[in-house]
């Protein structure tokens, strides 16, 4: 990781040579371009300390003002990054092996969400040909004055439609079983 700074612009370089500018924030922290973490200037955690402990002092109560770590002051001084996680401080090999896995991660997500679009569309498919194949046998049934209740309860899905005509069309056993 090297980090390069151009005015008051810092410069994150990945071990690989890609590099992004960081953001800046106000007194001279900046924040991560790879990872998004804060790195605060020691002013402005000396200014935060002091705010803190106005505000409870403010609430009567005491602050204890906690000191610029030393990690900290380091990752300022060479103007890197503190995410101990962050692609700035893996070294190269490591660097590498991320993105490999990272790559992988995102091809099998892309595979699975293929696999779903493809299920999703023959579930649309087979509803869209029920929907069909329903409103063409309840039309049959319903022109031939045959019963639907006994034709919903059939196999009508599976190309064994019940189609019943009952002497009485009051008497039929599945309307009776509801009333």
């Amino acid at each position: 990781m090297a980090a390069v700074v151009q005015g008051s612009v810092v410069v994150l370089v990945l071990a690989d040579g890609r590099s992004r500018e960081a953001e800046s924030l106000p007194l001279g922290d900046y924040r991560c371009p790879w990872c998004g973490g804060a790195v605060p200037s020691p002013e402005s955690w000396r200014d935060t300390q002091e705010a803190n402990a106005r505000i409870y002092a403010r609430q009567g109560e005491d602050y204890r003002r906690e000191v610029y770590p030393r990690y900290m002051l380091e990752v300022w001084e060479r103007r890197g990054c503190g995410n101990p996680a962050c692609r700035v401080n893996m070294s190269a090999g490591v660097l590498a092996e991320t993105e490999r896995k990272q790559a992988e991660r995102a091809a099998e997500d892309a595979r699975r969400k293929r696999i779903h679009e493809r299920a999703m569309e023959r579930i649309r498919e087979t509803r869209e040909e029920e929907a069909r194949l329903w409103a063409e046998l309840s039309l049959q049934a319903e022109q031939a004055g045959q019963c639907r209740a006994c034709l919903r309860i059939s196999g009508w899905r599976y190309g064994r439609p019940r189609l019943v005509r009952h002497r009485d069309p009051d008497n039929c056993p599945q309307a009776r079983k509801y009333r």
